[in-house]
């Protein structure tokens, strides 16, 4: 999973984070929608690389993201499978989960840290 805030950004570290293919589909959108677009691929590929255990360590521009009829899919030398959701949580956010298998929650619950300290407090008791 990863979230992160749509804000203005120097787009030419695109060339450095994403795949050729990734950076030239980014240019291929209007102007307008470019950073909503770049945090759209950011939080997909920072979400596969979680869910494969290797985090920011694994090179962005090493694998593509693609779009097809079954969803957001990462171009990679191996066939595991992985499933992707995007979810709207804000104008102003951008977020994306990544897992193995296709189940995903319908939307994304927010919590006071009140309501998440009794959360914890009870799992915790338990």
């Amino acid at each position: 999973m990863d979230i992160e805030e749509v804000k203005l950004i120097d787009l030419e570290i695109a060339k450095f984070v994403f795949s050729k293919r990734e950076f030239q589909d980014l240019m291929n959108t209007k102007a307008l929608r470019r950073p909503e677009c770049f945090y759209e691929l950011w939080t997909l590929k920072e979400s596969f690389v979680k869910a494969i255990g290797k985090g920011l360590s694994f090179p962005f521009d090493s694998f593509s993201m693609k779009l097809d009829s079954a969803g957001w899919r990462p171009i990679t030398e191996n066939n595991e499978i992985y499933y992707f959701r995007q979810y709207d949580i804000d104008i102003s956010y951008r977020m994306a989960v990544c897992t193995k298998n296709n189940n995903f929650c319908e939307e994304v619950k927010f919590l006071t840290e009140e309501s998440l300290s009794n959360l914890m407090l009870s799992v915790y008791q338990n």
